[in-house]
């Protein structure tokens, strides 16, 4: 009688192992034949480990490594989606599991005998119910979460092989741990010491894939950032970004350092665009806006795609000299290819005004059309 009820322990003890894995496990395309195969090699497992106990007369941990170890492992591989880390995290966190939920009950049963072993088999099923029926919600996480993340495997991989052999050989070596019934208690401690380890190990995981997907919404919003506030055509701050700043510098009536606006517009763009086409000045455009940047790169200074052909610069806490310096350097651009000009005003904010940056923006602006005005055609052509 105790041998058959040791029997049916086992048998439950492989069919939920057999089980966990198949909720654990992504299988790759045609599900339904796979997963056909999967139950029909799942059967066959079974009905080999019992012939092996109870026909062949083999150890029981010869024979869950033997008989279903072995062929799970294979079964599993062919069918998984995964064929790396992955793989054999789960395989070895499923049977470390199993095995360790297995060695409890039977340890109960050598305990308390025939009685024992009656109850051990109900604790193994109530155990293992309430797993799998707890576990559901979380198995599909994990295999989302195998799915999401493809890299730091290895490492937790490696720990858990050693962890999984090392309660194998303790189990096995030098003879059967149920002949060494001295050693059950210490394989207790150390089998809850493995689940502790496990436990880390999956919050470990669900907090890599909260990362995860933080990182992937992280990226979308800065790409977010760069559909709403990037100009696409020069790689500047667009009009969007700068009205950002302007509000942000309005809001900021006690600042002591000065601020000035600076508008710029290339010299007879259209002319450029109907000579040399638009493809052409499209890369006036860029040559234009990254010659700005130069000449206004720091900290303190950002140039602004505002529309067209015209930029503007927000420069804070640059003096008067510094700035006319900066706009005589501006006065023609020669490239190899292209020559274009721009023209520029400058006016810097007075915080006693209404909408000081606003108007000082308007100043600029009427500035910089003023010394467009000075210009002739004549000045652009070769």
């Amino acid at each position: 009688m105790g041998n058959w009820i040791a029997l049916l322990n086992d048998v439950c003890v492989i069919i939920f192992d057999l089980l966990l894995y198949v909720q654990m496990t992504t299988l790759r395309r045609n599900k339904t034949k796979n997963k056909r195969i999967l139950y029909a090699g799942c059967a066959v497992i079974v009905v080999f480990y019992i012939l092996a106990v109870f026909v062949l007369s083999w150890p029981v941990s010869i024979s869950a490594f033997v008989c279903m170890t072995i062929p799970s492992l294979a079964l599993f591989w062919a069918l998984c989606k995964y064929r790396d880390a992955r793989f054999f995290l789960t395989f070895c966190f499923v049977d470390t599991v199993s095995l360790i939920v297995g060695f409890i009950a039977r340890y109960i049963g050598i305990l308390l005998g025939d009685a024992g072993g009656v109850l051990a088999l109900v604790l193994t099923l109530l155990l293992f119910t309430i797993i799998y029926r707890t576990g559901k919600p979380y198995f599909k996480k994990y295999r989302e979460s195998l799915e999401f993340i493809d890299e730091g495997w290895k490492k937790i991989t490696c720990s858990a092989v050693i962890i999984y052999i090392t309660l194998i050989f303790c189990a096995a070596y030098p003879k059967p741990l149920i002949e060494r019934q001295e050693y059950l208690l210490p394989y207790l401690v150390m089998c809850i010491m493995v689940l502790s380890f496990y436990v880390v190990t999956l919050a470990s995981i669900a907090m890599i894939r909260k990362t995860h997907e933080q990182s992937i919404q992280l990226k979308k919003q800065q790409k977010w950032f760069v559909m709403a506030y990037v100009d696409a055509l020069t790689g500047i701050p667009n009009r969007m970004a700068y009205m950002e700043k302007i509000h942000e510098l309005e809001r900021m009536k006690d600042t002591a350092a000065s601020v000035a606006i600076v508008v710029m517009d290339l010299d007879n763009f259209k002319d450029i665009n109907d000579a040399l086409g638009h493809s052409m000045g499209d890369e006036v455009l860029r040559r234009a806006a990254k010659c700005l940047s130069d000449s206004f790169s720091g900290d303190s200074s950002t140039v602004y795609r505002i529309g067209g052909d015209e930029f503007a610069a927000v420069a804070v806490g640059v003096g008067e000299d510094e700035l006319s310096k900066k706009l005589e350097a501006l006065g023609e651009f020669r490239d190899s290819d292209i020559k274009y000009s721009i023209s520029c005003g400058y006016s810097f904010v007075d915080r006693s005004e209404d909408n000081a940056v606003d108007r000082a923006f308007s100043r600029a602006d009427a500035i910089m059309y003023a010394n467009k005005a000075q210009k002739t055609s004549s000045g652009y052509a070769e």
